[in-house]
């Protein structure tokens, strides 16, 4: 009897307990399209990859835990229940109710790494998502109306291309400036920063070259630390370094003899001592004439290697439709990645330009623009720099 009331208890709190996860999963739930419309409108702005992993976020996917609370690691075999996430009619998140989309197996350890599990068993949307992007993503971009407000910006890149596009082009001096489209007010801080993307960068190839070059030279770098490091000395000349040893040496036995323990006594001994460290340090990096002769060929390919690159920049003279805009002071913005969350409240507002006065760019103090909609920007003259 009580083995039987035990069990009935067990499945009723089974039961109930399933009822309770069950009831976060929303039936008859008609997910919204028209969420998806301004992306789809807007193809001519992406890249492809980029366009359709937003195609799968906007279509709300998630990952269903029931009723738990936190989410777990995904391991090979796991049954997983892929979920949207469920919108009252006026398109906000309803807190933690759940529309079933499909049930996975997991075929390979995922660990916490969720949202490549998504991506992985998404196909279909992804297949749609990328019909979508190539039927509009020749569609026009507006033009410029001549009673439009403008102003002119100017960006800098390692690229040449001829659109602004989402997920790409939004270089700026500033770190944690990747929010948006980046322009410099200032034509001249606009040319430097060009400079500094030209001076480093460097084709993709470059690196890979670079190292064949260095596994040619056995034991290359640790000569190139020594060599640096006897430049950092000074003077490394054992010669001249000895014959002032001697000197102070000499010196030493007048001012033991007529000023002992004084600090004249003291300072020259100090300097001696010194003297003797650096010879032997001297002694200890110098490079044998076999490594001076393999340091100068590898610096030889080096420079040949640097002579066939073509570094380039490119500066982009821009004007800027204004639209809805705000101004901020750049020392009430802030630097880094504290302003990040301010640009993207701004970009949620509904401003479609922010001008940041005496911003801190990381290439001086001086007025940036930052654009939210490439839509509102017209590339008027690309320089190469």
């Amino acid at each position: 009897m009580k083995l039987r009331k035990f069990i009935a208890t067990t499945i009723r709190e089974y039961l109930n307990e399933q009822q309770e996860v069950d009831s976060n999963l929303v039936k008859n739930y008609t997910f919204d399209n028209s969420r998806l419309e301004p992306l789809i409108k807007n193809a001519r702005k992406w890249r492809e990859n980029d366009f359709i992993e937003e195609y799968v976020d906007l279509n709300d996917i998630t990952i269903y835990w029931g009723d738990s609370y936190f989410s777990s690691p995904i391991n090979k075999g796991d049954e997983v229940i892929l979920a949207r996430t469920v919108r009252d009619n006026n398109g906000n998140v309803i807190n933690r109710k759940y529309s079933f989309y499909k049930k996975v197996i997991a075929d390979k350890d995922y660990g916490t790494k969720h949202w490549d599990f998504i991506m992985d068993n998404t196909k279909e949307l992804q297949d749609e998502a990328k019909k979508m992007y190539h039927q509009n993503k020749l569609s026009p971009k507006p033009k410029f109306n001549k009673n439009d407000k403008t102003i002119k910006g100017y960006h800098v890149s390692p690229n040449k291309f001829n659109q602004f596009k989402y997920g790409e082009h939004s270089e700026s001096g500033q770190l944690g400036a990747d929010f948006g489209f980046f322009f410099f007010k200032d034509l001249k801080n606009a040319k430097y920063y060009a400079n500094v993307i030209k001076d480093n960068n460097y084709p993709n190839w470059y690196s890979d070259e670079q190292q064949k070059i260095i596994n040619k030279f056995p034991n290359i770098e640790n000569i190139i630390k020594r060599k640096k490091t006897l430049l950092e000395l000074g003077e490394i000349n054992i010669e001249k370094l000895e014959k002032s040893l001697k000197w102070n040496e000499k010196i030493l036995k007048h001012v033991e003899r007529d000023l002992p323990n004084t600090k004249s006594h003291n300072e020259t001994i100090s300097k001696i001592n010194n003297l003797k460290h650096k010879i032997n340090r001297v002694k200890e990096l110098s490079l044998n004439s076999d490594e001076e002769k393999l340091l100068n060929e590898y610096l030889g390919e080096i420079k040949k290697l640097n002579s066939s690159v073509t570094k380039k920049a490119f500066l982009y003279e821009c004007t800027i439709r204004l639209g809805n805009y705000d101004i901020w002071k750049g020392e009430d913005v802030g630097t880094n990645w504290g302003r990040v969350g301010d640009l993207e409240q701004a970009d949620i507002e509904g401003y479609d330009v922010v001008i940041i006065e005496d911003a801190d760019t990381g290439y001086g103090i001086t007025d940036e623009i930052v654009v939210f909609d490439n839509d509102n920007i017209k590339i008027d003259k690309i320089i190469q720099i």
